[in-house]
């Protein structure tokens, strides 16, 4: 492996895997969220959650076009992008690779016009009648499906090559949504226990302390 190549492949490494742990993180918030657990942001901080929700799937749309995007901007500013990963490997894999990249690319394509009339810019027809004008901010299948592309587009790499697949993003169990949600929770159970039955049942049911 090249220098050029071991420093776009560890960066690549580390830009997928924020954005996978940004998923999870979005996920542990907001898919498969119980009645209990939706009741309780709506009754806590109903816009700062939507605000949330919000700016979290921006976030993941707009990282996920740019590790997906074209290797140059204007001709000369250069990007990292898996687009870049074919030049940079051996000829013996790059249609291995090449595939990859283009399986993963082709699956990012639904978040392009929400990037591009969204988020990145402010397209009027879209504000004037976002019904209308067809774009659409794309799904958590959507999504999942890139992230899972586009991760193994550095595994035909990594196959060849015999590389690490590490990044500074796995294995964090909860992360930090979860046990901020069990807090919120706890404090809320606290809040409004009647009896001392119900604080007993409510710290009894805390997330453990580190």
């Amino acid at each position: 492996m090249s220098a050029e190549l071991e420093q776009q492949y560890n960066l690549l490494q580390n830009e997928l895997g924020a954005l996978g742990y940004r998923l999870k993180e979005y996920q542990a918030i907001f898919v498969g969220t119980s009645p209990q657990r939706l009741d309780l942001y709506n009754r806590v901080a109903p816009v700062f959650f939507r605000m949330l929700y919000e700016t979290m799937w921006g976030d993941m749309l707009m990282h996920l076009t740019r590790v997906t995007g074209p290797t140059m901007t204007l001709g000369k500013h250069h990007n990292l992008t898996l687009n870049c990963l074919p030049d940079l490997v051996a000829p013996e894999c790059r249609d291995v690779v090449q595939a990859a990249v283009t399986a993963a690319v082709d699956a990012a394509k639904f978040a392009g016009p929400a990037r591009n009339k969204v988020y990145a810019h402010t397209d009027l027809g879209v504000v004037k009648d976002p019904e209308k004008s067809g774009v659409v901010l794309g799904s958590v299948t959507e999504m999942r499906e890139a992230v899972a592309l586009s991760e193994a587009a550095l595994d035909a790499v990594a196959s060849y090559y015999g590389a690490n697949r590490g990044t500074n993003f796995h294995n964090l169990g909860w992360g930090i949504a979860e046990d901020l949600l069990r807090m919120v929770e706890l404090g809320d159970s606290v809040k409004y226990a009647k009896t001392a039955d119900d604080l007993t049942k409510a710290l009894a049911a805390a997330p453990p302390s580190e």
